[in-house]
C-alpha cells in the first residue's frame, strides 16, 4: 500500500487487516495423539445444526511414511498432527451465542459439550483504528 492509498496520508499507522467474528474451537488429543478413524464434528450454533468430518490414518504407507495424516474430509480446519499433543482447530463463524459439540470417531461419541462463549473484542489494525471483531476460544479434550 502506498501513502496515496491511505486516507490520512499514512500518518495514523493503521493497517488494513480485516477480521471476522468467530469462535475458535481447539480439539486436543488428551492422550497426546489422535487414533486413526473417521471423525465427525457435529455442532449446533444458536439452534442450527452443522458440522464436518475427516478421516485420520495411522498407516505409514497411506501417509507417505509420516503418520498420522488426513486422508479425506470436508472440515475447514488446521490440523496440528506433528507435535504432541496433537490438535485440530476449527473456526466457527459467525460468532455463536450458544454452542454445542459432539466429537465422534467411527460413529462412537468421544465427547460432548455445550457452552456460551465469552468473547473479547480485538482490533487487528490497532486500538485507535477502524475494524474490530469478537473472538472467543475453547479447548476441548478428546479422549
Amino acid at each position: 500500500m502506498t501513502d496515496d492509498d491511505d486516507d490520512d496520508g499514512g500518518s495514523s499507522g493503521c493497517g488494513m487487516l480485516v477480521c471476522e467474528d468467530r469462535l475458535r474451537v481447539s480439539l486436543v488429543a488428551a492422550a497426546g495423539v489422535f487414533d486413526g478413524g473417521a471423525y465427525t464434528l457435529a455442532w449446533t450454533v444458536d439452534g442450527v445444526e452443522d458440522g464436518c468430518g475427516f478421516v485420520l490414518s495411522g498407516d505409514a504407507m497411506a501417509c507417505d511414511g509420516d503418520p498420522p495424516c488426513v486422508l479425506e474430509g470436508d472440515c475447514e480446519a488446521e490440523f496440528g498432527l506433528v507435535a504432541q499433543p496433537q490438535f485440530v482447530l476449527v473456526d466457527v463463524t459467525p460468532a455463536p451465542h450458544a454452542f454445542s459439540l459432539a466429537v465422534l470417531r467411527d460413529d462412537a461419541v468421544l465427547t460432548q459439550t455445550s457452552f456460551v462463549p465469552h468473547y473479547d473484542t480485538v482490533y487487528p489494525n490497532g486500538p485507535d483504528c477502524l475494524g474490530s471483531c469478537r473472538v472467543a476460544a475453547a479447548a476441548i479434550d478428546v479422549p
